[in-house]
């Protein structure tokens, strides 16, 4: 009986955590406003974490929530697809993580009226990005086209980044300015490859996502193209305006791989081979980049190893 009271609550934490980002469960977007906004407050840093884990779980179980149909055409299965009374219970859960969500914005903020604006323009596309449950019965959801869904994403990111920086520092900088353009290339390489699995079920669904109206290889191009101009975006940053420490130009190191990635990828399509080894590489590659950014402004900007301790 035990055991049958558990699953379900651990089903629901995995697909708050599906699929997987730098936002949840693994916080390095949060760990990046921290280290690039200079001011070593671990309480912000904790403020952010907890928003991050928060918010992202909601927009993830909200968007499961409304994909049973899309998921059932692509043979999987979950928890929510499988039993109605969760499903229900787990809209309940979605709307009490979202307002848990606000209420760290609102106490936690340095810039309230910023963050609380921020917050409410997240919420919106995010509610509007899945639901077809609401709302999407008046208005087709964000996600169901893809230049909406591109839209979603351009709105999303900034507006996120500025909640974070808000529950980290009073001021907004040119850091902040390096930082969102930065995150929206580096995730705007994801978006173009993320429909690419499900191309199937969307069509069937009536959805005119990336993957259903543009051809596999210009997306991956796409893909590698905005990576590029990520890897250019933190050389311009760093070495001609230095709103960010020139120490990190180390971060470009992954572009070698990347372009590795680039050339295996398109020798493998010409030959019909497998590409998901290239692809993993690939965005491996970009991840460790992300990675190499937080931890040279980290390296550069600590010098006072007590400062950090400072609440």
């Amino acid at each position: 009986m035990k055991h049958y009271k558990i699953k379900p609550i651990k089903e629901l934490a995995k697909l708050s955590a599906t699929p997987p980002s730098i936002i949840h469960p693994y916080p390095l977007l949060a760990l990046a406003v921290f280290v690039i906004s200079k001011n070593y407050n671990l309480l912000g840093l904790l403020k952010a974490v907890i928003f991050s884990m928060v918010f992202q779980s909601a927009v993830n179980l909200w968007n499961h929530i409304n994909d049973v149909e899309e998921d059932r055409i692509s043979g999987r299965r979950n928890i929510i697809m499988e039993n109605t009374k969760i499903r229900k219970i787990s809209i309940i859960i979605v709307v009490l993580l979202y307002f848990i969500a606000g209420i760290v914005v609102l106490i936690g903020s340095f810039q309230r009226k910023l963050a609380l604006f921020s917050f409410f323009m997240l919420f919106t596309v995010t509610w509007m990005y899945s639901d077809k449950i609401y709302i999407g019965k008046i208005i087709p959801r964000l996600k169901s086209h893809y230049i909406t869904e591109l839209l979603t994403y351009l709105v999303a990111i900034p507006t996120f980044l500025t909640i974070l920086w808000c529950l980290n520092s009073d001021t907004l900088s040119k850091e902040f300015e390096a930082l969102v353009i930065l995150t929206i290339l580096f995730m705007l390489q994801g978006v173009f490859l993320k429909d690419l699995k499900d191309i199937s079920a969307d069509r069937l669904a009536g959805l005119r996502t990336l993957g259903v109206v543009f051809e596999p290889y210009k997306l991956i191009k796409a893909s590698f193209l905005t990576s590029y101009l990520y890897y250019f975006s933190i050389f311009v940053f760093a070495i001609i305006l230095r709103f960010i420490p020139e120490i990190s130009i180390i971060a470009i190191i992954p572009i070698v791989f990347v372009t590795l990635s680039f050339v295996s990828i398109f020798m493998n399509m010409k030959k019909c081979d497998d590409l998901a080894k290239p692809m993993k590489n690939y965005i491996f590659s970009n991840l460790i980049s992300f990675g190499l950014l937080i931890l040279v402004n980290f390296s550069y900007n600590f010098i006072d190893i007590g400062y950090i301790f400072r609440f």
